[in-house]
């Protein structure tokens, strides 16, 4: 595959992986969510409201996907932290719909690597290296700053829930997120641990 046709194939994966992480298994994703042999399986195993709950019960209980429930000490979402991702957001040109959204949550992350990548691919298509290196640049750190600090966690949170539907969903997205980082130039960075451990202790948190 040529780099052009991987980005806008990239570009594809994150927008499916942010609407099922947002909004579940529906008839318009259902087709395009089986295509991965994994999913496929934990689709067919499960009813529409098996598949309905096993979402709610995994990302609305056991793993919140927003960002400060990994970051913040008292697992409180705003801030700074938003304000940064707010900031890439409007250095690459991306405008999400925030009205019933947080800008934290992981489904607005990977709507804006989508909208990257298939700027990638465009840029790449028409021969615009300086484009390219651009929007390389803005995913790197939207990757390394923000998404690459939580999602281990997160999707560590998920695998626990041992629900078939959301763990298939989170291995493609570390798969999709690993290979896109791979391709990024520069090394990623290392994180320092934080000290604020005590959500360990808590055993509804299920993080241990």
């Amino acid at each position: 595959m040529d780099p052009s046709s991987r980005a806008q194939a990239r570009s594809l994966g994150y927008a499916l992986l942010a609407e099922l992480l947002e909004r579940g298994v529906t008839d318009a994703t259902r087709d395009a969510a089986t295509a991965s042999d994994a999913m496929a399986a934990a689709i067919e195993a499960r009813d529409a409201d098996g598949l309905a709950a096993d979402h709610e019960r995994a990302f609305g209980w056991a793993a919140s996907p927003l960002a400060g429930f990994y970051l913040d000490p008292e697992r409180l979402v705003g801030g700074p932290r938003t304000d940064a991702l707010l900031a890439l957001f409007d250095a690459a040109g991306y405008a999400p719909d925030l009205r019933s959204r947080d800008a934290e949550h992981l489904s607005v992350t990977l709507r804006a690597l989508a909208f990257l990548s298939g700027a990638e691919a465009d840029a790449r298509e028409d021969g615009h290296e300086g484009a390219v290196e651009r929007v390389e640049v803005l995913a790197r750190r939207l990757l390394d700053e923000h998404v690459l600090r939580w999602l281990p966690i997160f999707a560590l949170a998920v695998r626990r829930t041992a629900l078939p539907f959301p763990v298939a969903l989170v291995d493609e997205l570390e798969a999709l997120i690993g290979s896109h980082r791979e391709a990024l130039p520069g090394a990623t960075p290392a994180f320092a641990k934080s000290d604020a451990t005590r959500m360990l202790d808590v055993d509804e948190t299920g993080l241990r």
